[in-house]
């Protein structure tokens, strides 16, 4: 119903393969649906804590409200990289 088709089946006949595939390309470059609501739903409750957090506190990013989400890991320097090595070949 997000794209305003009550008939899903007629709107696939319709639909030609170039078209598609657009919207699978668009889709690339701008999620949505499902794939960005973790990261909306994180925005607005990171805002409501900044807005009700004493001054005295740090503020809030979004990565403290992602549920399951871990960021990455930051890059390693090579040192800290030959300093891996050297202790597997210790």
């Amino acid at each position: 119903m997000q794209l305003g088709v009550s008939d899903v089946d007629a709107w696939l006949h319709q639909l030609t393969a170039s078209a598609l595939v657009d919207w699978l390309r668009f889709h690339e470059i701008e999620p949505y649906g499902n794939k960005v609501v973790p990261f909306q739903l994180a925005g607005i409750r990171a805002q409501m804590a900044n807005y009700l957090r004493k001054k005295t506190t740090a503020p809030y990013k979004i990565d403290d409200f992602m549920m399951g989400y871990t960021p990455p890991p930051k890059p390693q320097t090579p040192e800290e990289m030959f300093a891996l090595f050297e202790a597997f070949n210790s």
